[in-house]
């Protein structure tokens, strides 16, 4: 079964980025998701 859009393209993301770290030494990735997580809660808060 083939993974749905939005998991196909985190799985993308993680691969992409697997060596890239941000200033304070997380997963580059990862703000990619912060960042998704308030838009997220912004659009659901108006």
């Amino acid at each position: 079964m083939p993974l749905d859009p939005v998991q196909h393209a985190i799985q993308v993301a993680f691969e992409a980025h697997r060596d890239q770290f941000d200033k304070p030494g997380r997963p580059y990735v990862e703000h990619c998701r912060r960042v998704a997580a308030l838009v997220l809660g912004a659009r659901t808060s108006a």
